[in-house]
């Protein structure tokens, strides 16, 4: 190892075979470094998801547990950050993204994604379920698969349903007893056809206001009522500046996961299953948790505000209910689902 009788020549092989072993230390290194990242996940694909619902709402959670469900299998390479609240835009303007690309997913009201597969509409039928547990079995359903399936036309790839609560109606002043006393007043909506067509059919004026201006709409007048479930009601403390729920449980109201088709194909086989089997998971926890917590807010919000019961025999909203059939019960899928979800009940 660079021993010479020469000195000269002694130094000069030494710093020959010192250069190589630096070489080699070198690309032993790179190699090592390149071992971590493929092990420890350092190259993992980070997914973008945008939801419109508060962090402490059942959808946002349970996008954190699909969050949670891939860091569980570091083997995928897959990283999902949520982003509540509407941080990234509202649902129209982050569909688009979604579509082209620059988010990668987003979880999004179904009232939303009906606007490019008009078939989801048929979630909202008037009194189609009893409960959030019935609505959320209903997700399984063919129809309801189908409906998903025909997203991919408009760039969007469905994974999943998660669940909301029942829709009820919230009062600034005394709870409403009848589908008279809701004529003419004005009353929040997020803006989709269905409950358009719904409401105006009733007598009331559809008036649609951002999440994130909701609890200052009904503080201060601009709405005499808000269409709401109790999960987004308690996320907002809306019985703050309210007087009145009336208990109807006239419409579901999921939300759908989705993934950019142009990130969906640019994913592997393998982690294209590990992810839907992510969603899949954390979807089943959050429709479970949101059939608890329909108790746990009704208790919460019973201590602060009037509440009243209006079931669908007496609650006089059969115009509400003609007028959906008469827009979109014609449409096959619509159709089907509304049959299947009959015969599974």
């Amino acid at each position: 190892y660079g021993y010479s009788s020469d000195r000269g020549s002694g130094i000069a092989i030494r710093s020959k075979w010192e250069g190589k072993m630096r070489k080699i230390k070198i690309m032993t290194a790179v190699v090592a470094l390149s071992a971590m990242a493929v092990a420890g996940g350092v190259e993992a694909r980070e997914l973008r998801l945008s939801t419109i619902a508060p962090d402490n709402h059942n959808w946002t959670k349970t996008a954190v547990r699909v969050s949670q469900e891939l860091a569980a299998h570091p083997e995928l390479d897959l990283q999902l950050s949520v982003f509540g609240g509407g941080k990234l835009g509202g649902e129209p303007e982050t569909l688009q993204q979604v579509e082209l690309g620059l988010i990668d997913m987003g979880l999004f009201t179904v009232a939303t994604l009906a606007g490019r597969a008009p078939s989801m509409n048929g979630w909202f039928t008037p009194y189609l379920f009893k409960d959030v547990s019935q609505a959320g079995a209903a997700r399984d359903l063919p129809a309801a698969q189908e409906m998903l399936g025909e997203l991919q036309g408009s760039g969007v790839v469905g994974l999943g349903y998660t669940m909301a609560g029942m829709r009820h109606i919230v009062s600034r002043g005394a709870p409403v007893t009848s589908a008279a006393e809701i004529a003419g007043k004005k009353v929040r909506i997020t803006p989709f056809d269905a409950a358009k067509t719904w409401w105006e059919a009733i007598g009331a004026v559809p008036t649609p206001v951002p999440t994130s201006s909701l609890y200052q709409s009904v503080q201060t007048g601009v709405v005499d009522l808000v269409e709401i479930d109790l999960d987004l009601m308690t996320a907002l403390s809306i019985q703050e500046v309210a007087k009145g729920l009336t208990l109807t449980g006239h419409m579901a109201f999921p939300g759908g996961i989705t993934i950019s088709q142009r990130v969906y194909d640019e994913l592997t086989p393998e982690q294209q299953r590990g992810l839907r089997a992510a969603v899949d998971k954390a979807v089943a926890e959050g429709v479970a948790a949101q059939v608890a917590a329909e108790v746990t807010n009704l208790e919460r919000v019973s201590k602060e505000i009037e509440v009243a019961h209006m079931d669908a025999e007496s609650a006089g909203f059969a115009e509400g209910a003609a007028a959906f059939e008469a827009k979109f019960g014609a449409i096959p899928l619509v159709a089907a689902f509304q049959e299947q979800v009959k015969a599974a009940q």
